[in-house]
Protein backbone atom coordinates (compact mmCIF):
# COMPACT_ATOMS: atom_id res chain seq x y z
CA UNK A 1 0.00 0.00 0.00
CA UNK A 2 1.09 3.56 -0.73
CA UNK A 3 -0.52 6.97 -0.96
CA UNK A 4 -0.28 7.56 -4.71
CA UNK A 5 -0.04 5.30 -7.75
CA UNK A 6 1.32 6.98 -10.89
CA UNK A 7 0.28 5.00 -13.97
CA UNK A 8 2.44 5.36 -17.08
CA UNK A 9 1.55 3.48 -20.29
CA UNK A 10 4.73 3.02 -22.32
CA UNK A 11 4.84 2.72 -26.11
CA UNK A 12 7.48 4.12 -28.50
CA UNK A 13 8.70 6.98 -26.29
CA UNK A 14 12.43 6.31 -26.06
CA UNK A 15 13.16 10.04 -26.44
CA UNK A 16 10.90 11.04 -23.56
CA UNK A 17 10.51 8.22 -21.02
CA UNK A 18 13.58 9.13 -18.90
CA UNK A 19 12.31 12.67 -18.40
CA UNK A 20 8.86 11.32 -17.51
CA UNK A 21 10.10 8.84 -14.90
CA UNK A 22 12.61 11.26 -13.37
CA UNK A 23 9.89 13.87 -12.91
CA UNK A 24 8.19 11.42 -10.53
CA UNK A 25 11.36 10.16 -8.85
CA UNK A 26 12.33 13.76 -8.02
CA UNK A 27 9.01 14.63 -6.37
CA UNK A 28 9.04 16.30 -2.95
CA UNK A 29 6.43 13.71 -1.91
CA UNK A 30 7.90 10.23 -1.47
CA UNK A 31 5.08 7.78 -0.68
CA UNK A 32 4.30 6.74 -4.24
CA UNK A 33 4.60 3.89 -6.68
CA UNK A 34 5.05 4.07 -10.44
CA UNK A 35 3.31 1.42 -12.51
CA UNK A 36 4.77 1.31 -16.01
CA UNK A 37 2.58 -0.61 -18.44
CA UNK A 38 4.59 -2.10 -21.30
CA UNK A 39 2.37 -1.86 -24.40
CA UNK A 40 4.63 -4.03 -26.54
CA UNK A 41 6.49 -1.42 -28.53
CA UNK A 42 9.49 -2.11 -30.75
CA UNK A 43 11.87 0.67 -29.71
CA UNK A 44 14.21 1.03 -26.71
CA UNK A 45 11.64 2.51 -24.33
CA UNK A 46 11.30 -0.49 -22.03
CA UNK A 47 15.06 -1.05 -21.92
CA UNK A 48 15.37 2.48 -20.55
CA UNK A 49 12.56 1.80 -18.06
CA UNK A 50 14.25 -1.38 -16.79
CA UNK A 51 17.56 0.46 -16.37
CA UNK A 52 15.94 3.17 -14.26
CA UNK A 53 13.78 0.68 -12.33
CA UNK A 54 16.84 -1.37 -11.35
CA UNK A 55 17.82 1.44 -8.96
CA UNK A 56 14.30 2.41 -7.86
CA UNK A 57 12.20 -0.24 -6.05
CA UNK A 58 9.06 1.93 -6.18
CA UNK A 59 8.82 1.34 -9.94
CA UNK A 60 6.70 -1.67 -10.92
CA UNK A 61 6.51 -2.98 -14.47
CA UNK A 62 3.61 -4.91 -15.94
CA UNK A 63 3.13 -5.94 -19.56
CA UNK A 64 0.12 -6.20 -21.83
CA UNK A 65 -0.13 -9.56 -23.64
CA UNK A 66 -0.23 -7.61 -26.90
CA UNK A 67 -0.26 -4.01 -28.08
CA UNK A 68 -3.55 -2.79 -26.59
CA UNK A 69 -3.51 1.01 -26.65
CA UNK A 70 -3.60 3.76 -24.07
CA UNK A 71 -6.99 3.03 -22.54
CA UNK A 72 -6.40 -0.67 -21.92
CA UNK A 73 -2.95 0.12 -20.51
CA UNK A 74 -4.38 2.61 -18.06
CA UNK A 75 -6.99 0.05 -16.99
CA UNK A 76 -4.26 -2.53 -16.40
CA UNK A 77 -2.30 -0.02 -14.36
CA UNK A 78 -5.35 0.94 -12.28
CA UNK A 79 -6.07 -2.74 -11.58
CA UNK A 80 -2.50 -3.23 -10.30
CA UNK A 81 -2.43 0.01 -8.28
CA UNK A 82 -2.33 0.00 -4.47
CA UNK A 83 -2.39 3.77 -3.85
CA UNK A 84 -5.24 5.68 -2.26
CA UNK A 85 -5.04 8.05 -5.23
CA UNK A 86 -4.18 7.62 -8.89
CA UNK A 87 -2.47 9.96 -11.32
CA UNK A 88 -2.39 9.07 -15.02
CA UNK A 89 0.85 10.27 -16.61
CA UNK A 90 1.56 9.97 -20.33
CA UNK A 91 5.06 8.68 -21.03
CA UNK A 92 6.09 11.65 -23.19
CA UNK A 93 4.94 14.21 -20.59
CA UNK A 94 6.24 15.23 -17.17
CA UNK A 95 5.02 16.69 -13.89
CA UNK A 96 6.21 19.60 -11.75
CA UNK A 97 8.33 18.74 -8.64
CA UNK A 98 5.51 19.45 -6.14
CA UNK A 99 2.64 17.91 -8.10
CA UNK A 100 2.08 14.87 -5.88
CA UNK A 101 2.50 16.84 -2.63
CA UNK A 102 0.06 19.58 -3.64
CA UNK A 103 -2.54 17.16 -4.96
CA UNK A 104 -2.32 14.83 -1.97
CA UNK A 105 -2.52 17.65 0.61
CA UNK A 106 -5.47 19.22 -1.23
CA UNK A 107 -7.35 15.93 -1.57
CA UNK A 108 -6.84 15.03 2.09
CA UNK A 109 -7.79 18.49 3.37
CA UNK A 110 -10.92 18.71 1.20
CA UNK A 111 -11.80 15.00 1.31
CA UNK A 112 -11.92 15.28 -2.47
CA UNK A 113 -12.72 12.50 -4.93
CA UNK A 114 -10.75 14.41 -7.54
CA UNK A 115 -8.28 17.30 -7.68
CA UNK A 116 -7.93 19.07 -11.05
CA UNK A 117 -5.00 21.32 -11.94
CA UNK A 118 -3.67 23.56 -14.70
CA UNK A 119 -1.54 22.28 -17.59
CA UNK A 120 1.22 23.80 -19.70
CA UNK A 121 1.24 22.71 -23.36
CA UNK A 122 4.63 22.73 -25.07
CA UNK A 123 4.66 23.34 -28.84
CA UNK A 124 7.57 23.67 -31.26
CA UNK A 125 7.61 27.48 -31.20
CA UNK A 126 5.53 28.42 -28.18
CA UNK A 127 3.73 27.21 -25.08
CA UNK A 128 0.46 28.01 -23.34
CA UNK A 129 -1.37 27.18 -20.13
CA UNK A 130 -4.69 25.41 -20.66
CA UNK A 131 -6.88 24.88 -18.77
CA UNK A 132 -5.91 27.84 -16.61
CA UNK A 133 -7.88 27.12 -13.47
CA UNK A 134 -8.36 29.15 -10.33
CA UNK A 135 -7.93 27.95 -6.75
CA UNK A 136 -11.37 29.03 -5.54
CA UNK A 137 -11.76 26.83 -2.43
CA UNK A 138 -15.11 25.62 -3.80
CA UNK A 139 -15.98 21.93 -3.72
CA UNK A 140 -17.93 21.01 -6.85
CA UNK A 141 -19.86 17.90 -7.72
CA UNK A 142 -19.01 16.33 -11.05
CA UNK A 143 -22.53 16.94 -12.30
CA UNK A 144 -22.14 20.66 -11.63
CA UNK A 145 -19.14 20.63 -13.97
CA UNK A 146 -20.76 18.51 -16.68
CA UNK A 147 -22.21 21.33 -18.82
CA UNK A 148 -18.88 23.14 -19.16
CA UNK A 149 -17.16 19.77 -19.68
CA UNK A 150 -19.40 18.79 -22.58
CA UNK A 151 -19.60 22.15 -24.31
CA UNK A 152 -16.36 23.95 -23.22
CA UNK A 153 -18.64 26.99 -22.87
CA UNK A 154 -21.23 27.76 -20.23
CA UNK A 155 -21.45 29.58 -16.92
CA UNK A 156 -18.30 31.69 -16.51
CA UNK A 157 -17.97 30.91 -12.81
CA UNK A 158 -17.92 27.15 -13.42
CA UNK A 159 -14.40 25.90 -14.27
CA UNK A 160 -13.66 23.93 -17.41
CA UNK A 161 -11.77 20.89 -16.10
CA UNK A 162 -11.04 19.75 -19.68
CA UNK A 163 -11.19 16.33 -21.29
CA UNK A 164 -7.81 15.02 -20.14
CA UNK A 165 -7.26 12.23 -17.64
CA UNK A 166 -3.78 13.40 -16.74
CA UNK A 167 -4.74 16.71 -15.13
CA UNK A 168 -6.93 14.84 -12.65
CA UNK A 169 -5.75 13.36 -9.35
CA UNK A 170 -8.34 10.65 -8.68
CA UNK A 171 -9.34 8.71 -5.58
CA UNK A 172 -8.82 5.09 -6.60
CA UNK A 173 -12.06 3.95 -4.96
CA UNK A 174 -14.05 5.94 -7.53
CA UNK A 175 -12.62 3.75 -10.29
CA UNK A 176 -12.70 0.55 -8.23
CA UNK A 177 -16.17 0.86 -6.66
CA UNK A 178 -17.91 1.76 -9.93
CA UNK A 179 -15.92 -0.65 -12.11
CA UNK A 180 -14.86 2.15 -14.43
CA UNK A 181 -12.86 1.26 -17.51
CA UNK A 182 -12.01 2.63 -20.93
CA UNK A 183 -13.69 1.70 -24.16
CA UNK A 184 -11.82 -1.03 -26.06
CA UNK A 185 -9.49 -0.23 -28.96
CA UNK A 186 -7.66 2.90 -30.01
CA UNK A 187 -10.11 5.76 -29.96
CA UNK A 188 -9.93 9.47 -30.53
CA UNK A 189 -11.35 11.02 -27.38
CA UNK A 190 -10.94 8.02 -25.09
CA UNK A 191 -10.12 10.46 -22.27
CA UNK A 192 -13.39 12.26 -22.99
CA UNK A 193 -15.49 9.15 -22.37
CA UNK A 194 -13.62 8.05 -19.23
CA UNK A 195 -13.55 11.54 -17.68
CA UNK A 196 -17.28 11.84 -18.34
CA UNK A 197 -17.82 8.74 -16.19
CA UNK A 198 -15.53 10.14 -13.50
CA UNK A 199 -17.47 13.40 -13.34
CA UNK A 200 -20.75 11.52 -13.09
CA UNK A 201 -19.60 9.64 -9.99
CA UNK A 202 -17.37 12.20 -8.23
CA UNK A 203 -19.16 14.10 -5.46
CA UNK A 204 -16.27 16.30 -4.32
CA UNK A 205 -13.99 17.98 -6.87
CA UNK A 206 -11.47 20.72 -6.09
CA UNK A 207 -9.52 22.84 -8.60
CA UNK A 208 -5.95 24.18 -8.28
CA UNK A 209 -4.48 27.07 -10.25
CA UNK A 210 -0.98 25.57 -10.04
CA UNK A 211 0.57 24.39 -13.30
CA UNK A 212 1.42 20.85 -12.24
CA UNK A 213 1.51 19.00 -15.58
CA UNK A 214 3.55 19.55 -18.74
CA UNK A 215 2.01 18.25 -21.96
CA UNK A 216 4.43 17.42 -24.77
CA UNK A 217 2.87 18.56 -28.07
CA UNK A 218 6.04 18.05 -30.12
CA UNK A 219 5.90 14.25 -30.26
CA UNK A 220 4.84 13.45 -33.83
CA UNK A 221 4.58 9.74 -32.91
CA UNK A 222 1.86 10.22 -30.33
CA UNK A 223 -1.62 8.87 -30.90
CA UNK A 224 -3.20 12.31 -30.84
CA UNK A 225 -0.81 13.45 -33.60
CA UNK A 226 -1.91 10.67 -35.96
CA UNK A 227 -4.00 12.20 -38.76
CA UNK A 228 -6.00 9.45 -40.41
CA UNK A 229 -9.66 9.03 -41.19
CA UNK A 230 -10.04 5.73 -39.32
CA UNK A 231 -8.84 7.29 -36.07
CA UNK A 232 -10.93 10.41 -36.60
CA UNK A 233 -14.11 8.37 -37.07
CA UNK A 234 -13.65 6.73 -33.66
CA UNK A 235 -14.56 10.08 -32.11
CA UNK A 236 -18.19 9.23 -32.95
CA UNK A 237 -17.91 6.08 -30.82
CA UNK A 238 -16.77 7.93 -27.68
CA UNK A 239 -19.64 10.42 -27.93
CA UNK A 240 -22.19 7.72 -28.73
CA UNK A 241 -21.09 5.52 -25.81
CA UNK A 242 -21.20 8.44 -23.37
CA UNK A 243 -24.72 9.21 -24.58
CA UNK A 244 -25.72 5.57 -23.96
CA UNK A 245 -24.19 5.72 -20.47
CA UNK A 246 -26.21 8.84 -19.59
CA UNK A 247 -29.41 7.22 -20.86
CA UNK A 248 -28.78 4.02 -18.88
CA UNK A 249 -28.14 6.07 -15.73
CA UNK A 250 -31.40 8.04 -16.17
CA UNK A 251 -29.31 11.18 -16.54
CA UNK A 252 -30.54 12.01 -20.06
CA UNK A 253 -32.67 15.02 -19.05
CA UNK A 254 -33.85 17.64 -21.58
CA UNK A 255 -31.22 20.07 -20.25
CA UNK A 256 -28.43 17.50 -20.53
CA UNK A 257 -29.56 16.58 -24.04
CA UNK A 258 -29.31 20.23 -25.07
CA UNK A 259 -25.85 20.47 -23.50
CA UNK A 260 -24.68 17.18 -25.03
CA UNK A 261 -25.73 18.06 -28.57
CA UNK A 262 -24.24 21.53 -28.30
CA UNK A 263 -20.90 19.99 -27.30
CA UNK A 264 -21.07 17.34 -30.02
CA UNK A 265 -21.84 19.83 -32.80
CA UNK A 266 -19.06 22.11 -31.64
CA UNK A 267 -16.40 19.43 -31.42
CA UNK A 268 -17.43 17.82 -34.70
CA UNK A 269 -17.16 21.14 -36.52
CA UNK A 270 -13.76 22.15 -35.17
CA UNK A 271 -12.21 18.69 -35.45
CA UNK A 272 -13.39 18.52 -39.05
CA UNK A 273 -11.94 21.94 -39.78
CA UNK A 274 -8.52 20.68 -38.70
CA UNK A 275 -8.73 17.74 -41.11
CA UNK A 276 -10.24 19.24 -44.26
CA UNK A 277 -7.55 19.45 -46.94
CA UNK A 278 -7.11 22.67 -48.88
CA UNK A 279 -5.88 20.71 -51.92
CA UNK A 280 -7.09 17.10 -51.92
CA UNK A 281 -10.82 16.94 -52.68
CA UNK A 282 -10.71 13.17 -53.12
CA UNK A 283 -9.62 12.94 -49.48
CA UNK A 284 -12.26 15.48 -48.46
CA UNK A 285 -15.11 13.60 -50.11
CA UNK A 286 -13.99 10.31 -48.61
CA UNK A 287 -13.70 11.90 -45.17
CA UNK A 288 -17.14 13.51 -45.31
CA UNK A 289 -18.94 10.49 -46.75
CA UNK A 290 -17.45 8.07 -44.23
CA UNK A 291 -18.18 10.47 -41.39
CA UNK A 292 -21.75 10.81 -42.65
CA UNK A 293 -22.20 7.03 -42.54
CA UNK A 294 -20.95 6.85 -38.94
CA UNK A 295 -23.18 9.70 -37.79
CA UNK A 296 -26.25 8.03 -39.31
CA UNK A 297 -25.29 4.60 -37.98
CA UNK A 298 -24.85 5.86 -34.40
CA UNK A 299 -27.76 8.33 -34.60
CA UNK A 300 -25.56 11.27 -33.71
CA UNK A 301 -27.71 13.73 -35.57
CA UNK A 302 -30.05 16.39 -34.27
CA UNK A 303 -30.78 20.00 -35.19
CA UNK A 304 -28.13 22.49 -34.12
CA UNK A 305 -28.91 25.95 -32.77
CA UNK A 306 -25.79 27.44 -34.37
CA UNK A 307 -26.39 27.99 -38.14
CA UNK A 308 -22.76 27.07 -38.90
CA UNK A 309 -23.13 23.70 -37.19
CA UNK A 310 -26.59 23.10 -38.64
CA UNK A 311 -25.37 23.55 -42.23
CA UNK A 312 -22.72 20.92 -41.51
CA UNK A 313 -25.34 18.53 -40.10
CA UNK A 314 -27.43 18.90 -43.26
CA UNK A 315 -24.35 18.23 -45.36
CA UNK A 316 -24.00 14.81 -43.74
CA UNK A 317 -27.53 13.83 -44.82
CA UNK A 318 -26.80 14.43 -48.50
CA UNK A 319 -25.87 11.66 -50.91
CA UNK A 320 -23.41 13.84 -52.80
CA UNK A 321 -21.17 16.75 -51.84
CA UNK A 322 -20.74 19.57 -54.32
CA UNK A 323 -17.51 21.36 -55.19
CA UNK A 324 -19.08 24.59 -53.96
CA UNK A 325 -19.73 23.05 -50.53
CA UNK A 326 -16.12 21.83 -50.34
CA UNK A 327 -14.85 25.31 -51.13
CA UNK A 328 -17.09 26.72 -48.42
CA UNK A 329 -15.47 24.33 -45.89
CA UNK A 330 -11.98 25.29 -47.08
CA UNK A 331 -12.72 29.00 -46.67
CA UNK A 332 -14.03 28.35 -43.16
CA UNK A 333 -10.83 26.45 -42.37
CA UNK A 334 -8.75 29.43 -43.45
CA UNK A 335 -10.80 31.73 -41.22
CA UNK A 336 -11.04 29.45 -38.21
CA UNK A 337 -7.73 27.55 -38.20
CA UNK A 338 -4.99 29.15 -40.27
CA UNK A 339 -5.57 32.88 -39.91
CA UNK A 340 -5.82 32.74 -36.07
CA UNK A 341 -2.75 30.46 -36.00
CA UNK A 342 -0.71 32.80 -38.21
CA UNK A 343 -1.78 35.78 -36.10
CA UNK A 344 -0.79 33.95 -32.90
CA UNK A 345 2.64 32.94 -34.25
CA UNK A 346 3.26 36.49 -35.49
CA UNK A 347 2.34 37.88 -32.08
CA UNK A 348 4.72 35.43 -30.37
CA UNK A 349 7.53 36.41 -32.71
CA UNK A 350 6.95 40.12 -32.14
CA UNK A 351 6.94 39.60 -28.36
CA UNK A 352 10.26 37.74 -28.56
CA UNK A 353 11.85 40.40 -30.78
Amino acid sequence: MCSISVIIPCYHVEKFISRCLNSVICQTFSDWEIIVVDDCGQDQSMKIVHNIASGEPRIKIIANPKNSGQGASRDAGAAAATGKYILMLDSDDWIAPKTLQKCYDTAEKSQADMVVFSVKHHYHFSSRIYPQLQTDNIVYTGKQLMEKYLTVVGQDKIPNVERYEWNKFIKRDIIKDHYLSHLPGRLMGEDFYFCGLLLFYCQRIVCLSDVLYHYERRNAQSLTAAKNIDLFLTMTTTWSELKIFFINQNFWSPQLQKTFWCGWHRQLFFELMHRISLCDDVFNRNLLLRLSCKIKQLKLYTEAENPRYESLQKLFLQKNITTKQLWSLKIQKLKIVYIPLWAYLLKQKLLKD
